[in-house]
């Protein structure tokens, strides 16, 4: 006995028709890809933070290297 809720309302799998586990593969998959797109943009979020901050960190190092040179 498998249930699949929709809209809170909770629905028996096992009477399901074969179009309708198809549909319900179908948005199985679905979500499955959707996690995994949101692990990827949250990955490369972080990676332009880190990126970012880098880039930051070795403009205030040439900025103090351009002033001891002056």
């Amino acid at each position: 006995m498998s249930k699949v809720t929709l809209d809170d309302v909770d629905y028996e799998t096992d009477n399901f028709t074969e179009e309708q586990n198809t549909m319900l593969g179908e948005l199985k998959f679905n979500n499955t890809i959707q996690e995994q797109l949101g692990y990827e943009m949250s990955s490369l979020k972080t990676v332009a933070s880190i990126i970012i901050q880098r880039l930051k960190n070795s403009l205030i190092v040439e900025i103090d290297d351009n002033k001891e040179d002056a």
